[in-house]
C-alpha cells in the first residue's frame, strides 16, 4: 500500500487527465542489449511484490538469468540482478514468492544437458530439482505452510517434487505423466494439488491430482479434445483453477472445481486469422480476465475479455496493443488489479490495468483543528493522507475547495500535487475542506470533508502557542510555534525554574501566518523551562502574551 503525504500551498493549477481505459500505456522492464529468450513474473502473495526475471544471452552465445523486483506501484523496478552460472547456457526461468521468500527456477545446460536449478531468495545456493536427463520447462507454486512445489519436463516425462521448509529440503521427484509431455503448471484447490500439462503427441490437455499434499497422484486424465496448444492456467483465492488454450485458431476456456472440470467454451469470437498465446488471471473481486493474440484484421493484436458471472459469460474484445511478431504473453492478477507482460522491439513490456479509486483521503489540520472543534488560528494548515489500493498506479493528485458549504463535492480536476495546504488569513466562521484523490489511471476516490470553526479574538491566542518535541530528549531540537492575527513584533524569553533569564530573540511575525523559531538547546541543562512570547502590533501598538513549559530530559 502505497501512503501519499501532500503538503499543499494555495498556488491552485488545473489539469485534466489524459484519456484512460484502466491500462497504463506500454513501458519496458528490460534495457537488454542482447536476445531475449523467455521471461515469467509473479506477484508475492504475502507482500505484493512484483518480480520478474528473464533470459538474455547480452550479445554473446549463452543466456543468463536475471532478476529484478518492482519497488513501487510496480511501475518502478530494482537493478538486475544475476542468478545463474557464469558461462553457462540458462533459459526458462520462472519466479514466485511467499512466506516472505522468492523462489527462482530456470533450465541450466551442462554439457549440452538442461538440469532444473532452483533457487531460494538471491543469495542462496543453486539446488538440482531434476535427475540428469535432459530438461525442458519448469513451474512452481509456493502454497502455505512453507511448502512449495515444482514440476518440470524431463526426457518428454512430467516430474513433480515438493519442497520443505520454504524450499530448504527437497522430497524424492515423482513421475505424472507419460512421453511427448511439455508446459506443465502446478497449482492448488482446496486441499488437491492439481498439475496441468499438454501431451505433443496427441495435444490433448492432461491432469493429475493429490489429495495427500503430494505424496500419491491420480493416473493421468484428458481435460480437453484434440488440438490443444499453449496452455495457460490459473487459480482463484477460493480455490476454482482456470485453464485456457489455443484450439482450431480460437481461445478456448475451461473450469476446475471440487467435483471436476465443466464449462468447455471459447472465449474469442474472431473468425478469420489465428489466435494464439492465451493467458489468464483471477482477481480478488471474482472476475476471470484473459489476453491473447490474433490477427483477424491482418495484423497482430493482443486482445482482452473478462467474465463476471463465474465463466458463465464474456465480454466483447478490447483490443490493447499492437504487436510486431505473436508471442508469449503473460496476464497475472494481484487483488483487484492486473499486469500484463509481453516481448516487443526486443524488449519486455509491462502494463497495468487498475481500476479502483484510492481510498477517502484523510484530511488532517497541522494547526490544532480537531474536526468540528473551534480554534482559534486565522491560518489553517492541512495534511492528506491517500492511500491507493495495493498493485494500484499509485495516487496522482487532488482535486480541494475550501469553502463556507458542508455539502460541497470538488470536481474531478487535479487542483494540487504537492505542498502544504494552507490558507492565511481565514476570516471567523466556520469552513469546510472537501477533498478528493485520483491515482494515474483517473480513479477518483469519494469526498472527504473537514469542518473547523474558527472563532479568534486575540493578536497571540494562547492556544495557538506550543512547543514541539515536548518532552524534548537526546538528539532532538525543539521549536516553537504560534500566530499573530496581525502583523507584529514578537519577543521570545526562556526561564529557568529559578527565573533566571536564559535565551532571549526578537522577531517579525506577519499577519495571518504561522510562525516557527528554532530554539538552540546545546548548551542548556536538564529540567524545566519556561517561554515567553509578546507581541506588539505596528498598526496600533495593542499587545498580547503568553507562556508556557518546556522540558529538557537527555
Amino acid at each position: 500500500m502505497k501512503i501519499v503525504y501532500l503538503f499543499l500551498f494555495i498556488f491552485i493549477f488545473v489539469f485534466e487527465l489524459p484519456a484512460l481505459t484502466g491500462w497504463t500505456e506500454p513501458s519496458p522492464i528490460t534495457s537488454a542489449a542482447g536476445s531475449i529468450q523467455d521471461f515469467a513474473y509473479s506477484v508475492t502473495a504475502d507482500k505484493g511484490t512484483g518480480l520478474f526475471s528473464y533470459a538474455v544471452n547480452g550479445g554473446s552465445a549463452n543466456y543468463g538469468i536475471y532478476f529484478k523486483n518492482s519497488t513501487e506501484n510496480m511501475l518502478t523496478w530494482s537493478f538486475n540482478i544475476f542468478l545463474s552460472t557464469e558461462n553457462n547456457d540458462a533459459v526458462s526461468p520462472f519466479v514466485c514468492g511467499n512466506n516472505g521468500f522468492v523462489y527462482n527456477a530456470w533450465l541450466d545446460n551442462n554439457n549440452g544437458v538442461y538440469r532444473v536449478l532452483f533457487k531460494r531468495d538471491l543469495t542462496g545456493d543453486k539446488i538440482e530439482l531434476s535427475n540428469g536427463g535432459n530438461c525442458s520447462f519448469v513451474n512452481i507454486f509456493a502454497g502455505g505452510s512453507g511448502f512449495v512445489h515444482a514440476v518440470w519436463i524431463e526426457d518428454g516425462v512430467v516430474y513433480y517434487k515438493k519442497g520443505f521448509n520454504n524450499g530448504t529440503n527437497w522430497s524424492a521427484s515423482k513421475t505424472i505423466g507419460g512421453l511427448s509431455s511439455e508446459n506443465p503448471f502446478v497449482c492448488e484447490t482446496g486441499n488437491t494439488l492439481l498439475i496441468l500439462w499438454q501431451n505433443n503427441a496427441t495435444n490433448i490437455g492432461k491432469y493429475s491430482t493429490s489429495s495427500d499434499g503430494g505424496l500419491t497422484w491420480s493416473a493421468e486424465n484428458s481435460f480437453s479434445s484434440t488440438g490443444l496448444a499453449s496452455l495457460s492456467c490459473a487459480a482463484d483465492i477460493s480455490g476454482k483453477v482456470y485453464a485456457v488454450w489455443e484450439q482450431s485458431g480460437k481461445i478456448y476456456f475451461r473450469k476446475y472445481i471440487a467435483s471436476g472440470w465443466e464449462m468447455e467454451k471459447t472465449v474469442s469470437t474472431n473468425n478469420t486469422g489465428a489466435a494464439k498465446n492465451p493467458s489468464v488471471a483471477a482477481d480478488t473481486d471474482g472476475k476471470i480476465n484473459i489476453v491473447w493474440s490474433d490477427d483477424r484484421t491482418g495484423g497482430h493484436k493482443i486482445y482482452f475479455s473478462e467474465s463476471k458471472d463465474g465463466g458463465v459469460t464474456f465480454s466483447a474484445e478490447t483490443v490493447l496493443s499492437e504487436l510486431t511478431l505473436p508471442g508469449r504473453l503473460l496476464l497475472v492478477a494481484f487483488k483487484r488489479n492486473l499486469q500484463l507482460l509481453y516481448k516487443e522491439a526486443g524488449q519486455i513490456m509491462f502494463r497495468v490495468k487498475d481500476s479502483t479509486a484510492p481510498s477517502p483521503v484523510l484530511i488532517k489540520s497541522t494547526t490544532s483543528h480537531p474536526s468540528g472543534d473551534g480554534s482559534n488560528n486565522n491560518c489553517p494548515m492541512f495534511l492528506l493522507e491517500a492511500s491507493d489500493n495495493d498493485g494500484g498506479t499509485g495516487v496522482k493528485g487532488f482535486s480541494w475547495v475550501f469553502d463556507n458549504n458542508p455539502a460541497t463535492v470538488p470536481t474531478e480536476l487535479i487542483n494540487c500535487t504537492s505542498g502544504s495546504l494552507v490558507f492565511p488569513k481565514t476570516e471567523n466562521g466556520s469552513w469546510y475542506l472537501h477533498v478528493k484523490a485520483v491515482d494515474a489511471l483517473g480513479n477518483w476516490s469519494a469526498a472527504s470533508h473537514f469542518s473547523l470553526l474558527i472563532k479568534n479574538t486575540s493578536l497571540l491566542p494562547e492556544s495557538e502557542v506550543w512547543s514541539a518535541p515536548n518532552p524534548v530528549r537526546t538528539g532532538q531540537k525543539p521549536v516553537i510555534r504560534y500566530f499573530v492575527s496581525d502583523s507584529a513584533k514578537v519577543e521570545l524569553t526562556v526561564f529557568n525554574e529559578a527565573g533566571d533569564l536564559i535565551a532571549a530573540l526578537n522577531k517579525e511575525a506577519f499577519l495571518g501566518l504561522n510562525e516557527i523559531t528554532d530554539l538552540d538547546i546545546n548548551a542548556w541543562a536538564n529540567g524545566v523551562y519556561f517561554y515567553r512570547l509578546k507581541a506588539k502590533t505596528y498598526q496600533t501598538g495593542a499587545s498580547a502574551q503568553a507562556v508556557k513549559k518546556i522540558l529538557l530530559m537527555r
